[in-house]
């Protein structure tokens, strides 16, 4: 986390061309070792002014991320440049943003595959806002998500801000999170200290997330194979003391589709690594709420009692053992459907 954003960027090359008003882009020309088209008139660059960047990796194909993009150029917010990273040159994704003719809209084409941390750090650097806004290609906007929030940030004025969103499945809408963060709480317990059973009690989450470009510079996304955004979050406040705060409104929908399982020994390696930020509290809620539910199908008797030793060693309380026995025992749908049912169980 520490290392510059240069250290975290190989060598590579890309280009850089942005979408035109009126025309296909012209030849593009040479500019620092990157290819880019510029719309000038007089010679001049026709740039509108930049307070916030948008960042959006596509990774997903050319309908969600045409459709994340309309969300980011519909804001009320008019001082602002999307910047879309790719790194593979797609032209469905190119032929769909081209269609676009917006001038604030540029595109940036990464020569050689790179992970997300890495294509993230490549739009920072690209970006010429004071602040970054982070959308997934599979997310939306609210129209007034950034303007709400850059006047929600009031003195003491914070780096990073967040918000509720609207979170989107097969079975229907519910905003989250139940419980906004407030400042002077360890960020770590208000993620993983959760007094219930349900995911949305609390969250912070990457489409929701506007940070001051000269953070994100000092501090590179990191290279996690596990929890990326708590990761950075964590270090960012906790270990170098950026401040944030939190809009109570929905201003996005997460729109939650099928990802790859994740892995129990990424999550166990992380909580290792993360163990001197995090209180016991806070261990506790992520051994139960992150850990347990990956035994939930297998039940092994060696997992189980690991998992009670390790809750006996960080002093966890009776409310985390009902929690622990709870999920140890309920198979997830019937967790899923207690949560929906039973306000108790979302708050027990």
């Amino acid at each position: 986390m520490r290392d510059t954003l240069q250290d975290l960027l190989p060598g590579h090359s890309e280009e850089v061309w942005s979408v035109p008003a009126e025309a296909p882009p012209s030849t593009p020309r040479r500019v620092s070792g990157m290819t880019t088209n510029l719309q000038s008139s007089a010679g001049q660059t026709l740039r509108p002014p930049v307070r916030v960047s948008v960042v959006i990796l596509a990774r997903h194909g050319a309908a969600w991320v045409e459709q994340a993009v309309r969300s980011a150029l519909g804001q009320t917010l008019n001082e602002l440049e999307v910047i879309v990273v790719t790194d593979r040159a797609d032209p469905a994704v190119r032929g769909a943003l081209q269609a676009l003719r917006d001038v604030r809209l540029t595109v940036l084409d990464l020569a050689s595959p790179l992970p997300p941390e890495h294509a993230l750090n490549a739009g920072v650097q690209e970006a010429r806002g004071e602040w970054i806004a982070l959308l997934d290609d599979r997310d939306l906007w609210l129209p007034d998500k950034l303007a709400k929030q850059l006047a929600w940030n009031r003195t003491p004025y914070a780096d990073i801000i967040s918000s509720r969103l609207i979170h989107r499945t097969a079975r229907g809408d519910e905003v989250w999170p139940w419980r906004l963060y407030e400042g002077g709480t360890l960020l770590g317990d208000y993620l993983f200290d959760r007094k219930g059973l349900g995911a949305g009690e609390a969250i912070l989450q990457w489409s929701t997330l506007l940070i001051r470009r000269s953070v994100l510079l000092a501090h590179p996304w990191p290279a996690v194979p596990r929890y990326p955004e708590w990761d950075w979050l964590l270090e960012a406040v906790e270990v170098h003391g950026r401040s944030i705060t939190m809009h109570p409104d929905p201003l996005s929908v997460w729109r939650v589709s099928d990802t790859p399982s994740p892995s129990a020994e990424d999550s166990w390696t992380w909580l290792n690594t993360r163990r001197a930020v995090l209180s016991r509290g806070a261990q506790s809620g992520f051994l139960v709420l992150q850990i347990a539910p990956f035994y939930d199908v297998s039940h092994s008797a060696g997992t189980f009692w690991q998992l009670c030793r390790e809750l006996q060693q960080v002093k966890a309380g009776s409310r985390r053992w009902f929690q622990f026995l709870t999920m140890w025992v309920l198979p997830q749908e019937s967790r899923r459907r207690l949560r929906a049912h039973m306000p108790f169980f979302k708050m027990a």
